[in-house]
């Protein structure tokens, strides 16, 4: 299963947070409905106790609330534990979903990623639902046949995190467009940048890892979302993928 290939090189108390929505704009009869805002207030996340819950606990409210039999959850249990399970846009968002559990094996992040195309939110329409993050990050990723955008809106307040990616293979776009799409979100625990960073990061615990993500995150900007400013993939941070012999 996917598991957000962003957060592979990466998203104490009960979760008490609940979505916090602005009402999103009426559409005159005839015009396509866009994304609902209620995709993006997963009622079922109020039941995940983050911190707290148990890979036990995780499963067996999975199993209550998605009516799935236990089989068809999947569990890897290493050094992290992950659980996996999804659904259809019939019985739920549509959706891949992924628990984290570190060390102690309490539950530390849940994520989401849509897996229909269609539809997926906009970052506008995201705007429209969750109002202006406190912070976001936007940069070049150099990928085998393509280079992709990677944009990512982080709501500490509400401990949320909504990513977007998009590839391109020809004309490279300068400024991120209000119909650019969202495609996955991640629930952790609301703090600073500094204590939401080992959560949200798949390799979190990583010094690396940490100081590069708390690097990349920029305050969000007054004015059109076109005024967000996507940056190279190594600058400013001076990032360096590893190899086996060494760094690059």
């Amino acid at each position: 299963m996917t598991r957000f290939k962003r957060y592979a090189y990466r998203h104490l108390l009960p979760i008490t947070f609940l979505f916090v929505l602005t009402g999103c704009h009426e559409i005159p009869p005839g015009q396509p409905q866009p994304f609902s805002c209620a995709r993006l207030g997963e009622t079922y996340w109020e039941a995940f106790r983050l911190g707290v819950d148990s890979p036990d606990d995780v499963v067996d409210t999975v199993v209550r609330l998605w009516g799935m039999e236990k089989e068809n959850i999947q569990i890897e249990d290493g050094h992290d534990l992950w659980i996996d399970w999804s659904d259809s846009i019939e019985t739920g968002l549509g959706a891949q979903y992924s628990a984290l559990f570190r060390e102690e094996r309490r539950l530390i992040r849940i994520a989401m990623h849509w897996n229909q195309k269609d539809p997926l939110p906009s970052i506008a329409q995201v705007l429209d639902c969750l109002g202006p993050p406190q912070y976001f990050e936007a940069f070049y990723q150099m990928e085998p046949e393509a280079t992709a955008i990677v944009a990512g809106l982080w709501y500490v307040e509400k401990g949320i995190v909504v990513e977007g990616y998009s590839a391109h293979r020809l004309a490279l776009p300068s400024s991120i467009q209000s119909e650019f799409r969202m495609n996955s979100v991640a629930v952790v625990a609301p703090g600073s940048p500094e204590k939401m960073i080992p959560n949200v990061y798949t390799s979190g615990n990583d010094a690396k890892i940490q100081t590069y993500g708390l690097c990349r995150l920029r305050s969000w900007p007054s004015g059109a979302i076109e005024a967000i400013e996507i940056e190279e993939w190594s600058a400013p941070c001076n990032w360096k993928l590893e190899t086996k012999e060494g760094t690059d």
